[in-house]
């Protein structure tokens, strides 16, 4: 997932201004990183190396300068656990003509107390003239790296809402269908991203599946909160019954899936109540 930094939102906003004061100006230069995320389990006793790619897609030349940091913000690193002791970023200065594409390599060095994961986002940095003033726009993407031999999954979830969901549209209020919004706590010591399904029963007889799809991710020790949209117009007004299920493993091809049972009844006017 690409992070967007507070400083590219900054910069937006100077950019509307630098437009407004200079007609001829190019007006932000755009540059594209692949993969938004990497995710993978790193060797605990050698180096893991990776790439990303960069492309300038604007029509000018752009200068990037590449700027790792520790991610989350929230976790402050011990000394032997800093990004400078265990990620190089090659190269992190360099130029990039219209359309050019390069590739900025990686490498993982885990020290010897690397916990269960390390995480870091990665900035390309690119800074413009526009007008009377230098633009300065970042794009974050992010990387995890967990350990097998020190990584431990736990995940519960710690309860389920259902409600209505409308949208507010310039005609009015538009229902558009029933939101679960489910809770987890990550126990483990590395990050999660869940994916996984709602089945869903009506007392009739009826059957619904619902896909529960990527999501940010929730990261070890923290909590997590997914809201999953079924968008069918026309729920029929009784009694439900829905199997939520949970895959937290599969983003390291390991085991780990969970499971919880709800009920709920739907209204004549798509109320929800349990």
């Amino acid at each position: 997932m690409r992070g967007v930094h507070i400083t590219r939102i900054s910069a937006i906003v100077l950019l509307v201004i630098a437009c407004l004061l200079s007609s001829h100006s190019s007006c932000y230069a755009a540059l594209g990183v692949e993969p938004e995320s990497i995710e993978l389990v790193a060797n605990p006793c050698t180096a893991t190396n990776g790439f990303y790619s960069v492309v300038n897609e604007s029509s000018e030349s752009v200068r990037v300068v590449v700027q790792p940091e520790e991610w989350p913000r929230l976790a402050v690193p011990k000394d032997d656990l800093s990004i400078e002791k265990w990620l190089k970023v090659t190269p992190t200065k360099f130029d990039l003509a219209p359309q050019e594409r390069k590739e900025v390599q990686f490498t993982i060095n885990p020290p010897g107390n690397h916990g269960g994961e390390l995480s870091a986002m990665i900035f390309f940095a690119t800074t413009s003239p526009e007008g009377m003033m230098n633009i300065t726009t970042r794009n974050g993407v992010s990387l995890y790296a967990a350990f097998a031999d020190t990584m431990s999954l736990k995940c519960s979830i710690i309860d389920i809402y259902v409600n209505k969901f409308e949208q507010k549209t310039d005609s009015g209020m538009v229902y558009r269908g029933i939101v679960f919004t489910i809770n987890i706590e990550n126990k483990g010591n590395v990050h999660l991203r869940p994916l996984g399904s709602i089945a869903i029963t009506g007392e009739n007889g009826s059957r619904h599946d619902v896909n529960i799809e990527r999501g940010f991710p929730a990261y070890a020790g923290g909590k997590g909160s997914y809201q999953v949209l079924w968008d069918k117009k026309d729920i029929v007004p009784g009694k439900y019954k829905a199997l939520v299920t949970l895959d937290y493993g599969k983003l390291f091809n390991l085991d780990g899936k969970i499971y919880k049972k709800i009920s709920f009844v739907v209204n004549s006017e798509g109320g929800v109540s349990f």
